[in-house]
């Protein structure tokens, strides 16, 4: 196998607003480099749950992830970046009273 110029970072943010801080993670790693995240990250990022995910990529509606070992895969930030960006935007309805 081909050595991969990609390098994997990993980060695990911890405590309240864990979910805010990988987002603002993942808009730093797509401006300048193709980063790959692993299934905890992307987790954090879409708000998917992991069976939603393989499911949505066995669908091919979700990024196809990467083997980066026997048992590890990981997907391309950018890939993840473009699939939220297509995602519609969710509109809230508020009852006005």
């Amino acid at each position: 196998m081909a050595a991969s110029s990609h390098r994997v970072r990993l980060s695990r943010p911890h405590g309240h607003g864990a979910s805010a801080i990988a987002a603002a993670q993942l808009a730093n790693l797509v401006q300048d480099t193709d980063d790959l995240l692993r299934l905890d990250e992307v987790k954090r990022c879409t708000g998917l749950i992991t069976s939603k995910i393989y499911r949505r990529e066995a669908a091919s509606e979700y990024p196809t992830p990467r083997k980066i070992g026997m048992r590890v895969v990981a997907w391309y930030s950018s890939d993840v970046s473009a699939w939220i960006k297509s995602r519609p935007a969710r509109v809230s309805l508020v009852s006005r009273l």
